[in-house]
């Protein structure tokens, strides 16, 4: 339905995963951009149902070029497109990896405004959960759920590819590691809405516990 905000947490078992997309291109294994999608309906839709501004955090082990295209193509563009202005996008993901860019500081790619709108934060082969977390912390979260004026909506891009157990890339993660993401993630945006959607995430045995750790994560009490 469009009431966006009435719902504290919600999440979407949607595959094949869409980070990827861009406004008119497929790629990887990506056809169409549910994360994007959510946050144009989202801005489209009159409040109160609807929302004034909408964050996208992205955990997959993959930058979401797909994502970063659209948002930051809003900014250089500096055209009518629900998202100008009114959304931001952020990444935590392996450098080097699939699709090969989102490095430091190549939001400059997108023109002098991108840096209030895409927030890349790459992390290296190797990583451990405490390193990807301390990224989270540190980079992420502050600019997705800036404290001057927090979104009214999060759309997470649940990507759960950066398990060690997961054969696509090569970071360090658990499932207790997704859990701790999300109560992060609920104490710095303690009562905005989140919706949560599945994208990539390969090792179909511990996929199940990943999820089911990061949505325990989100509904724990903020104080958590």
């Amino acid at each position: 339905g469009d009431s966006i905000t009435t719902a504290r947490t919600a999440f979407a078992y949607a595959r094949p995963p869409g980070h990827h997309a861009g406004r008119g291109t497929a790629c990887g294994f990506c056809t169409l951009n549910h994360a994007a999608v959510a946050a144009a309906h989202a801005l489209s839709t009159t409040p109160p149902g609807g929302c004034r501004s909408v964050a996208i955090l992205d955990l997959d082990v993959h930058f979401g070029n797909g994502c970063a295209s659209i948002l930051g193509g809003a900014a250089r563009e500096n055209d009518n497109f629900v998202f100008a202005g009114r959304a931001r996008y952020a990444s935590v993901h392996q450098h080097p990896a699939f699709p090969y860019s989102g490095a430091e500081g190549a939001e400059a790619l997108f023109g002098d405004a991108a840096g209030d709108v895409l927030r890349f934060v790459p992390v290296p082969p190797g990583a451990d959960g405490g390193a990807w977390l301390a990224a989270l912390e540190s980079r992420a979260l502050p600019f997705v759920v800036p404290q001057q004026q927090p979104p009214d909506l999060i759309i997470v891009a649940a990507g759960f590819d950066a398990l060690a157990t997961d054969a696509l890339a090569q970071l360090e993660l658990t499932p207790e590691d997704y859990r701790a993401a999300a109560r992060r993630l609920r104490r710095a945006a303690p009562h905005t809405p989140i919706v949560a959607g599945l994208e990539g995430g390969y090792d179909v045995d511990a996929l199940p516990t990943a999820i089911a750790a990061f949505l325990d994560g989100l509904a724990a009490p903020p104080s958590a």
